[in-house]
């Protein structure tokens, strides 16, 4: 009777360590397969999430999330063989499931991704008897930057000013620029600054610095802007103007006669029938001709003052 308990024993013994074999076996072979994923803001992500190497049976598949815009850990979607898929915690209509339960697939497709979206989501998998599985997905979110070329419009001069301005506003990761400038050689020079935001995202500003001289007036160059956000790299193109400073000076001074004389002319019609114009009945401003020569205040007449002589001459 003892030898016979005592083969009971070890026989009890070999099969909790058959079991014991076989589950760790099992558990070694299962495996939920996700991965990084990287999509430009606006587009759709796939979050691809699958679990393999397992018989066991499938209760639920789980969502949860830690992002720019749920900094709390959130449960937003389950799928189960009762309900099908759902979304919890708030609807989100941006997320569709397509994958298999049948399968143990749980992917997700988000569509019209924002920078708030990026973050780690986590695929769970409950399965009976073994418990809970699960993998992280991170998303990557990459934002196109926002690009610009400005003249400046330097006047003629002999020190060293910015003379055209390339931005690449808002961009994640940072836009990386660069300048085409043909023969001008070392007659320019470019200087980079880049500044990072709250929301991740970085605004590139790029100078390209010079004497403004004659030489480089009309002058055409490139700016080169490359972003992974970008499906292909951007190039602008602008000319350098340089301005004469006593040029500008006479463009102004010009064109406010001319828009003195013409308020006067319609705002306050010439006085008719008197002697002479008076100050007060004229401009004080000198009247500019065609030719930009001057009439002196004291030497206009009275016929200067007529309202139609005014207008033949403008």
């Amino acid at each position: 009777l003892l030898s016979l308990k005592i083969k009971c024993f070890f026989l009890i013994i070999i099969v909790i360590l058959l079991l014991i074999i076989n589950y760790v076996g099992a558990k070694s072979s299962l495996e939920v397969i996700g991965g990084r994923t990287t999509t430009v803001q606006g587009g759709a992500a796939v979050l691809h999430c699958k679990l393999i190497g397992t018989t066991e049976t499938l209760t639920q598949i789980s969502w949860w999330r830690l992002t720019r815009g749920k900094p709390r850990t959130d449960n937003f979607y389950t799928i189960s063989s009762h309900y099908g898929p759902r979304s919890v915690n708030g609807h989100d209509d941006r997320f569709r499931f397509i994958g298999s339960f049948t399968d143990k697939e749980g992917t997700l497709q988000l569509s019209n991704v924002t920078l708030m979206d990026e973050g780690n989501y986590t695929c769970v998998f409950t399965l009976f008897p073994s418990g809970i599985h699960e993998t992280a997905i991170p998303l990557i979110v990459h934002v196109p930057p926002v690009t610009s070329l400005k003249d400046a419009h330097p006047a003629l001069g002999n020190d060293e000013v910015p003379l055209i301005t390339c931005t690449a506003a808002g961009s994640k990761p940072p836009a990386e620029v660069r300048w085409l400038t043909g023969t001008l050689g070392e007659k320019v020079r470019p200087s980079t600054n880049s500044s990072l935001h709250a929301n991740g995202t970085t605004t590139t500003v790029s100078w390209l610095f010079g004497v403004p001289t004659r030489e480089l007036n009309d002058r055409s160059v490139q700016c080169v802007i490359t972003s992974p956000a970008l499906e292909r790299e951007e190039t602008l193109t602008s000319t350098i103007h340089i301005h004469s400073a006593a040029g500008c000076a006479q463009y102004y001074q010009a064109n406010t006669a001319s828009f003195i004389l013409f308020m006067w002319v319609f705002l306050f019609p010439a006085r008719r029938g008197t002697e002479g114009p008076s100050w007060a009945e004229c401009p004080g401003t000198a009247h500019a001709l065609q030719e930009r020569t001057c009439i002196p205040p004291a030497t206009i007449t009275k016929n200067m003052c007529n309202a139609d002589f005014l207008e033949k001459d403008l």
